[in-house]
């Protein structure tokens, strides 16, 4: 069988939450024995060479094609009354590259990654594709996530997201209207989509995996003297930057006045102004890129998650159980995952609650030991790429 995998961006490195699904998903379908053709949108030179390696990576045909101007495109959402996550992936000439590598290829199965790259689909002129059995993996619920960034930002910017998130809710019911199945990370963004479609039979849950051969726990567990806190993550992305921020004005000075020594590191690529701002709190460092982000999971002693807007998995949660992390997280960050508070992690959604949460993982090595030792075998039992991608195989036939 022949499938055409369209995704967003391209699957390759896989270091940050959509690209690591979508470059496990390519690779798993790859060794089952399926003939893949790649295809992304490219924004720079960079996404280019991430894409021809990954067709060198996994030995397949990759086809990309650089977007044009994205104050244009996104104008182009406006006028368009398109959603502006959808025009802002979208090019023409990208439209007829994928057209003829459709019909190059003789694709049996067009595979979506993300919502916003299913207009290829929609304005395709290529018979292969309208003929082709459709999947589209959402990933997240994006829509809901829209509807919690008007939540948070002041006008005009909450008008946007506010239009954002009515179209693109529209959008995902087209969607699963059209396409023959429909996957999310997890069970939450089903239930809340069931409540907009009527086949609610072609939407399934395919879950997101850990590498444990690459996260793994230090030998030595217990805390330092410090101690140290962590969050890892892609620093210019709203939710993370949010997290973060709330946490460094709502909590730190509190934790500081009782731990003086503690030290609280936000590892992650491309930080904002607003994180770096943050460097400058005593304690607090921010440290860009980084090659081996295990290295910090094992330098540190309690990982926080502070959400106040989350959809999905947080591949960041798992890292750290995983790497034998105790985890403090909000009630939105704990969300996707099949974990139970007070077992694998605490849950805490207010600064007096995140507090007493840290507080009780320092003093208590009982607590925090059992936290982390049950976080760990849950990985090791529920989040295997190969056993949540394995369902791929009985829908794609």
């Amino acid at each position: 069988m022949k499938i055409l995998y369209l995704s967003h961006r391209a699957a390759f490195p896989p270091n940050k939450g959509e690209k690591i699904r979508s470059y496990n998903q390519i690779a798993f379908l790859v060794s089952a024995g399926y003939e893949l053709i790649a295809c992304s949108p490219l924004e720079n030179d960079e996404d280019e060479t991430h894409l021809k390696a990954l067709g060198e990576k996994l030995s397949l045909p990759v086809y990309g094609h650089k977007l044009g101007s994205k104050p244009l495109r996104l104008f182009n959402g406006l006028i368009n009354q398109k959603p502006l996550s959808v025009s802002s992936f979208y090019s023409a000439q990208l439209q007829k590259i994928i057209d003829d590598a459709a019909e190059k290829h003789e694709i049996d199965l067009i595979f979506c990654s993300c919502s916003s790259i299913a207009e290829y689909v929609f304005r395709s002129n290529s018979q292969r594709i309208q003929s082709a059995r459709k999947l589209m993996d959402f990933m997240d619920l994006d829509s809901d996530k829209w509807k919690q960034y008007a939540k948070l930002k002041p006008f005009p910017m909450n008008w946007v997201y506010k239009r954002e998130a009515k179209l693109l809710a529209d959008y995902e019911v087209k969607i699963c209207n059209a396409f023959d199945a429909c996957f999310f990370i997890a069970e939450p963004e089903i239930e809340v989509f069931k409540g907009r479609v009527k086949d609610v039979a072609k939407v399934s849950v395919i879950g997101n995996g850990l590498d444990t051969d690459f996260f793994f726990p230090r030998k030595n567990i217990g805390p330092s003297v410090l101690p140290r806190f962590i969050f890892t993550g892609v620093m210019d992305y709203f939710p993370n930057e949010d997290a973060v921020v709330w946490f460094c004005e709502s909590v730190w000075e509190k934790i500081k006045a009782r731990y003086p020594q503690a030290e609280f590191v936000i590892a992650g690529m491309n930080p904002s102004k607003k994180i770096q701002e943050l460097a400058k709190l005593d304690g607090v460092e921010v440290t860009g890129f980084v090659d081996d982000i295990v290295e910090y999971y094992h330098k540190s002693d309690i990982f926080v998650a502070p959400f106040r807007i989350a959809r999905g998995v947080q591949n960041k949660i798992l890292q750290a159980f995983a790497c034998g992390l105790p985890v403090v997280s909000s009630s939105l960050g704990a969300e996707g995952i099949e974990c139970v508070d007070s077992e694998h992690l605490l849950v805490a959604d207010t600064p007096d609650m995140f507090f007493n949460a840290i507080s009780e993982l320092v003093e208590n090595g009982t607590v925090r030991n059992q936290l982390s030792s049950n976080a760990l075998a849950l990985v090791q039992r529920r989040y295997s790429w190969e056993g949540n991608l394995r369902p791929l195989q009985k829908i794609i036939g």
